[in-house]
């Protein structure tokens, strides 16, 4: 491997070697879904390594705890906690966060990463040189580049199936239904919400109810998106900041489809091979072929080219070119798994469909 490092280490580390890890995960739960095969690779590697976590990413324990991970014990750190790691995998580019921990990560003598981000970088120790990340491959096969700096690397099988766990929340209110997750935070090209409630009252009229998922912080978004049609007799229930992430999973596991833009949950679905349709621009970096979600039953609707120099997740005319009936169709062919009509239909209308 053509690989460089930092202080002059040559030597490929051995997860053999060490107890411990401090992980500093990625904001998104979408980037968190692709570091999992990975997570998984050193747990496997050495069954006995402990995972130390900043304290911030314990709502995600669902994700990055023992249920996923054959691993000897997970634990969640503050930044005053007096504790020595061996190793460190840093994942995030947020400077708050790195900057919270540094005087841990400055004791840790082996610091890995992928090189990039602009505050991660002057933390690490251990990367990939930026020459090998292919920036047109999908992000999973970025990240997977860090197996290469651990000599057990041709030890590594991917395996990107999410675990869900049982959890008490009753949902055989909602059967059957389809989930609709209308936002993505701000963090990526959001479809129109007129289109959306398109597609929502599409599904009502065969007779589906409609769960809507979000985040707290997008409460009030979703609120005014459903306005016009909520009624006291209404088939949608609306869960948006109401569940933890392993309740979304059961919500998303036992949906008959999630429509999303490229988002955390749209990933999730794809990677516990529920049904899934990921909406999406064409424009490069945020285009399916980077992005698009993983998973046998997990499908990207994208217009073929960008042609706008400059437009904003909010405000993104290419991926308003999908039309809520491009949507509502391939849901169709997706509930009677075919597939083949759909794909032929859209290569018609300039949209391109994706399956990875």
């Amino acid at each position: 491997m053509n690989l460089i490092f930092r202080k002059n280490h040559t030597k490929k580390v051995s997860l053999r070697n060490f107890s411990s890890i401090f992980i500093v995960l990625p904001d998104g739960i979408g980037d968190l879904v692709y570091w999992i095969p990975i997570l998984r690779f050193i747990a496997k590697s050495n069954p006995k390594i402990i995972f130390y976590y900043p304290s911030e990413f314990e709502k995600l324990d669902a994700l990055c705890g023992t249920t996923q991970f054959k691993t000897n014990k997970v634990e969640y750190v503050d930044n005053g906690d007096k504790h020595h790691f061996e190793l460190a995998l840093l994942i995030s580019d947020n400077h708050n966060l790195l900057n919270n921990y540094k005087d841990i990560l400055n004791k840790i003598s082996i610091r890995m990463g992928l090189l990039g981000g602009r505050y991660r970088d002057q933390f690490l120790t251990h990367f990939v040189k930026k020459s090998m990340l292919n920036f047109g491959k999908h992000e999973l096969l970025r990240n997977e580049r860090v197996i290469s700096l651990f000599d057990e690397y041709k030890n590594y099988s991917r395996d990107l199936n999410l675990k869900v766990g049982g959890v008490s929340r009753n949902i055989l209110d909602y059967e059957p239904y389809v989930v609709i997750h209308p936002f993505s935070r701000g963090h990526g090209r959001e479809w129109k919400p007129d289109y959306y409630l398109a597609v929502i009252k599409e599904f009502i009229n065969i007779g589906l109810n409609i769960v809507i998922t979000g985040t707290d912080k997008e409460v009030q978004r979703i609120n005014n998106l459903l306005k016009p049609i909520l009624r006291d007799d209404s088939k949608i229930f609306n869960l948006a900041g109401k569940l933890q992430i392993d309740e979304l999973l059961l919500i998303l596991k036992n949906a008959k489809l999630t429509i999303a833009s490229s988002t955390g949950p749209l990933h999730l679905s794809a990677a516990i091979s529920a049904n899934s349709i990921g909406i999406y621009s064409p424009r490069r970096g945020l285009n399916p072929k980077r992005w698009g979600p993983i998973g046998e039953n997990s499908f990207a609707i994208s217009y073929k080219k960008c042609k706008i120099k400059s437009c904003d997740n909010v405000n993104c005319a290419c991926i308003n070119k999908v039309l809520p009936e491009h949507v509502f169709n391939f849901s169709l062919n997706l509930f009677l798994k075919d597939y083949k009509t759909t794909q032929k239909d859209f290569v018609e209308d300039q949209i391109s469909l994706w399956n990875f």
